[in-house]
């Protein structure tokens, strides 16, 4: 460090401003390629598929529950497959999961069935396999089924009112509860 102190006041004010402007450089460059790579990492997660499991119902005089495989990305998607550890081998739509395997979901479609839920039924799972054009994605979904065993459904039986005036009434009643 001696040569440090032999130098003059100009010479040590350009080798400082120097090293500082180079540690400057060095962190702006950093910055950038960190903020170019948080950009990049935005772009693929908010264009990638986002295929999910879910259970809808519907107020048809009755609740009825459906099992919807929907993807809510903006790409489309090719299902690998889809598994689950509930049985549906007795039921009519047995295939309904093993007909998505290699098959294409794009972005907003969905599939749906009819799911017959038993009563002592409350907990399924599903695991799903898919990919896009960059990147296999495997996720899982743990429905409880539970919370639709205590869902009551209202209608109304007006004496004064015949049989299809008090259908159109409920049906009625139902469209304006999808508004809520």
């Amino acid at each position: 460090m001696n040569w440090f102190v032999d130098l003059n006041i100009s010479d040590k004010i350009t080798i400082i401003s120097s090293s500082v402007t180079a540690i400057i450089s060095i962190a702006s460059v950093w910055i950038a390629l960190k903020a170019l790579q948080t950009t990049k990492n935005s772009i693929v997660e908010a264009n990638r598929p986002y295929v999910v499991i879910a259970i809808e119902t519907i107020d048809i005089g009755f609740y009825a529950k459906y099992l919807v495989v929907k993807n809510y990305g903006n790409t489309g998607a090719y299902i690998k497959s889809i598994k689950s550890n509930h049985d549906f081998s007795d039921k009519y739509f047995s295939n309904f999961l093993k007909d998505f395997s290699d098959k294409f979901i794009a972005p907003g479609q969905s599939f749906i069935t009819y799911l017959d839920i038993q009563q002592n039924e409350s907990h399924m799972q599903f695991e799903i396999s898919y990919t896009d054009s960059n990147k296999e994605y495997k996720e899982t979904f743990k429905l409880d089924t539970s919370l639709y065993k205590h869902h009551v459904h209202q209608t109304v039986n007006k004496s004064n009112l015949g049989d299809l005036e008090n259908t159109l009434n409920n049906i009625f009643h139902a469209q304006s509860k999808t508004r809520l």
